[in-house]
């Protein structure tokens, strides 16, 4: 590369850059990589560092679009979390606007799963599954927009349902039961969803259930355990059906969700 300014003559190679500055004249140089320096008359030979604009490289990040949904209306004010489907570690996150839309956006190039949450509904991950181990995995090319869709893959589906309330009593031995616990199980896998524990009354409330069909089961020391609605045969137990937002609380008379445990002999 060849430069001419004001006389100067500027030589620049690979490894170095000279300047030659005629007898008598002093000349500022300032070269890409180089600090300046006022030369007078001689010959500086100088390294030269690899330019900024070579060595500085910001990859291109991601991002993710969509709405939230809950029974397939919209619905605002979601918690939205991108998590590294390899590590757990959360990526980004943001909470939707009115109409449950999202953007998100500076994220990695890597494999993501997503969450949707909100308080009073059940977390829903991508895309419409009920937990980590069940959610979808998209890998995110640099610079990409990862759009909702609704093709047959169902892209970043997200629909909340409203959680379900359930409520009875326990009895043993035809008497309330006070401390009881209570368990609330999915019918169709015998997973449990969450428990509590009865008043001294025997009385029990158990809240933020999926939208699934249930049965109800009890324990206490000293006791067989018991199903609703009074049997100790999980095959006979009632199978209630939650939807969103249902309150099902119980009876006694007619017997509805009401567990009547049967003592165990001591021997």
């Amino acid at each position: 590369m060849q430069r001419r300014q004001q006389g100067t003559r500027i030589r620049a190679t690979r490894a170095r850059r000279a300047l030659r500055i005629p007898s008598g004249r002093t000349t500022r140089a300032v070269l890409s990589g180089l600090v300046g320096a006022f030369l007078v008359g001689t010959t500086v030979l100088a390294t030269a560092a690899a330019p900024a604009e070579a060595c500085a490289h910001t990859p291109r990040t991601s991002s993710i679009a969509g709405q939230v949904l809950s029974s397939f209306d919209p619905i605002g004010y979601a918690t939205v979390t991108v998590f590294d489907a390899r590590t757990h570690r959360v990526l980004g996150r943001q909470v939707t606007d009115g109409e449950g839309d999202y953007v998100i956006t500076g994220l990695p190039a890597v494999r993501i799963k997503v969450q949707a949450s909100k308080d009073g509904f059940v977390t829903d991950w991508a895309s419409h599954q009920p937990n980590w181990r069940t959610a979808d995995v998209y890998q995110l090319l640099p610079g990409q927009r990862l759009t909702q869709s609704w093709d047959a893959a169902h892209v970043l589906y997200l629909d909340i349902a409203r959680t379900a309330t359930i409520g009875g009593r326990v009895l043993g031995a035809g008497l309330p039961l006070p401390h009881a616990r209570v368990t609330v199980i999915e019918a169709a896998t015998g997973r449990a969803l969450r428990g509590t524990i009865a008043d001294a009354h025997g009385d029990y409330l158990v809240t933020e259930l999926p939208p699934v069909q249930v049965i109800v089961r009890a324990t206490h020391r000293g006791w067989y355990p018991g199903y609703a609605d009074g049997t100790s045969d999980r095959r006979t137990a009632t199978i209630y059906t939650l939807y969103p937002g249902d309150v099902l609380t119980g009876s006694v008379a007619p017997p509805v969700l009401v567990l009547d445990l049967v003592r165990r002999h001591a021997h």
